[in-house]
């Protein structure tokens, strides 16, 4: 820090002599005065007080080009670069001297240039104690512009995200009841990864993207890069890359780890906001992230929000839950699989990983091959405890919501399409106890009544193991048999009616291996 402060002050510095000889002062003597005290408090480093000085020399002569290059070194001091710029492009409105005018430019530039040099090595030097990993080799960074970041963003949501992914997502949302037709999911992603951003850590490129603006320098942007210098660092001692495969189409098992990294880092990006920033710096720095997510957020499905933030929220509760940092580097080497087990870091899971659930293919070689229309599998995917609560909680209370999906052990859903763009989902899960299975059975119950997208018909509920409820045609099914419950969406009534009857003697007679107690909940 005492060298990169050296090699800016020596800039600055230089152009403050150069400005000296250049100016013909035209100025007051209670301004002179005024900017002698500025100086001789600056020389002796009591940066507030020349402030003040400078200060009241610009009061008196608002054109006085001298008091703005040394307030400019005191801001500079106090690293606020904002500030130093302001002087800066200030000497050059209020004076007509061509020399002066091109040091400032000058200076300018540099500080630019050097600013960024700085903050990365405070906040680095920071990050690194903090979190007690020191770096193995420099960190690539890449400065880019307010306009490319979004762009890095986009390219990387297209690369992993095609269209046609994202159109099978929406259907499946649709019929989960998490997007109201008509909702574009693709522009509503496409929307979420424009959004401006400070920086950004790419594991896939090794770099760290950063947007080259002096704003880096204010509180909110330097929690972000200590954040992002984090991931950093977290990728050359654990490689997030091979964290982050999709594992056989388990996305739960995905955001287990998702939470691990962003949870790692979000506490040391807090713990940093205490021990690198004022008070005031930490209120403004909170209120502008508050304000940042509202703004993003603004459009976003409720479920959509809270799948996006949970690797950060329920990530930072599971980190400081391990203890220290010694517990969260030992947790990289066996981590996390299944949301549960974020969302009960006190818990023995024991099942090992999510997504054992049995849903076998049901498409063309399978049980729905005896119809002519070409069925086929679209999608398969694990919801996990925070998916089940994410999706009752569209039409559920929070509270009942979390209760009824706290029990989970493991589940698995699937989706069919046919050749007339006919579709069948499929959620079949399997619960801690036959208690936690009747009550997200339940809970469902609550969830069909409180629907209001559409007035569906409760049209069977003779046993308390089953219901089913119909709306123009669209059937939704659901089944409970011991610790397992299972939601199925037909077409039509010969599909549904064989489905249910196939689901429920497969349940009756499953042998699933006994649930670990508190395994989900």
């Amino acid at each position: 820090m005492y060298k990169v402060y050296l090699r800016v002050m020596s800039i600055l510095l230089a152009a403050v002599l150069i400005a000296s000889m250049l100016v013909i002062s035209a100025c007051t003597d209670k301004s002179q005065v005024y900017l002698e005290k500025g100086d001789e408090f600056s020389t002796s480093g009591q940066w507030d007080e020349a402030i003040n000085e400078y200060g009241k020399a610009i009061d008196d002569d608002p054109d006085l080009a001298l008091a703005y290059f040394g307030r400019a070194k005191a801001y500079l001091a106090k690293e606020d670069y904002e500030l130093a710029i302001y002087d800066l492009n200030t000497v050059i409105e209020v004076t007509d001297d061509p020399n002066l005018i091109l040091n400032a430019t000058q200076m300018i530039e540099n500080i630019e240039a050097d600013v960024l040099t700085i903050i990365l090595e405070n906040i680095a030097a920071s990050v690194s104690e903090i979190r007690g990993l020191v770096p193995k080799h420099d960190v690539d960074y890449l400065v880019v512009t307010p306009e490319e970041m979004p762009e890095k963003l986009l390219n990387i949501f297209e690369t992993k995200y095609s269209q046609e992914e994202v159109a099978i997502d929406q259907e499946v949302y649709e019929l989960f009841g998490l997007l109201d037709e008509g909702q574009d999911f693709y522009n509503i992603l496409h929307d979420l990864y424009s959004q401006p951003v400070v920086s950004l850590y790419d594991h896939e490129t090794d770099k760290l993207y950063i947007v080259g603006d002096v704003s880096i320098a204010g509180p909110m942007e330097r929690v972000s890069l200590a954040h992002e210098y984090t991931n950093a660092l977290q990728d050359q001692y654990f490689d997030l890359s091979t964290l982050l495969l999709d594992s056989g189409n388990n996305s739960d098992k995905v955001r287990a780890a998702q939470a691990l990294i962003e949870g790692d880092a979000s506490l040391t990006s807090s713990e940093f906001m205490q021990q690198e920033l004022s008070s005031a710096e930490r209120e403004a720095a909170i209120a502008e992230l508050e304000e940042s997510e509202i703004e993003k957020y603004k459009n976003t499905p409720r479920f959509l929000k809270e799948v996006l933030l949970f690797p950060y929220v329920e990530g930072e509760d599971f980190v400081t839950e391990l203890g220290d940092w010694e517990a969260v580097n030992l947790a990289y080497a066996d981590p996390p699989q299944s949301t549960s087990e974020i969302l009960h870091p006190d818990k023995c899971v024991g099942q090992g990983e999510s997504g054992k659930v049995v849903i076998s293919d049901l498409g063309e070689h399978g049980m729905l091959g005896q119809w002519e229309e070409g069925w086929a599998e679209y999608d398969r995917d694990v919801l996990g405890e925070f998916g089940l609560k994410a999706w009752l909680e569209t039409y559920v209370d929070s509270e009942s919501a979390v209760n009824a999906a706290q029990g989970w052990y493991d589940d698995t859903y699937v989706y069919y399409k046919n050749d007339i763009g006919e579709t069948l989902l499929i959620s079949r899960s399997n619960w801690d106890s036959e208690e936690d299975a009747k009550e997200f059975f339940d809970a469902f119950i609550e969830y069909m009544d409180n629907r209001d997208d559409v007035t569906w018909e409760l049209t069977y509920d003779l046993t308390e193991y089953d219901r089913r409820w119909d709306k123009d045609g669209l059937i939704v099914s659901l089944i409970r048999r011991g610790k397992q419950a299972c939601v199925l969406m037909p077409p039509n009534e010969a599909i549904g009616g064989f489905m249910w009857r196939a689901f429920s003697w497969a349940m009756e007679s499953a042998d699933y291996p006994e649930p670990t107690p508190g395994s989900g909940g």
